[in-house]
């Protein structure tokens, strides 16, 4: 990965509850021209879920699977950040290391309480791809 690396950050809120259901990380690997999807369900009382991790060359295929596990109803929370510690190999960024390493100093921008619309969800993973950084 290059040392400078957009890393986008969506939380999924039940808008009744404000209670959050998702959170997932999205990186464009400028190396292996790909996207890196590393996301994790909150756990539960009842329920720990495991982290999940899928790569894809299309952005509209990473749309379409997060339109899917999202409740096209609920709220999203965006914040993009800029890391430069990430490792080469994208195969070598987990979730655990992108959500305990991802601090405010790293934030550029946060939206909060987004409605869910798939143009603006496209748009924003878009750039992901376009602006990057080779050192």
């Amino acid at each position: 990965m290059p040392s400078d690396c957009l890393v986008l950050q969506i939380e999924e809120f039940n808008k009744e509850t404000n209670v959050g259901d998702h959170k997932i990380y999205i990186v464009f690997d400028k190396n292996e021209n790909h996207y890196v999807l590393r996301g994790k369900r909150n756990n539960t009382s009842e329920i720990k879920f495991n982290p999940y991790s899928f790569e894809s060359d299309s952005k509209s295929d990473i749309v379409d699977f997060l339109s899917f596990i999202m409740a096209t109803d609920d709220l999203l929370n965006y914040r993009l950040y800029n890391k430069s510690d990430l490792p080469w190999v994208s195969n070598d960024i987990t979730f655990e290391d992108l959500h305990c390493s991802l601090t405010e100093s790293d934030e550029l921008v946060g939206y909060d309480m987004d409605k869910f619309s798939k143009k603006r969800l496209t748009k924003r993973i878009s750039f992901l791809r376009t602006i990057y950084n080779f050192y």
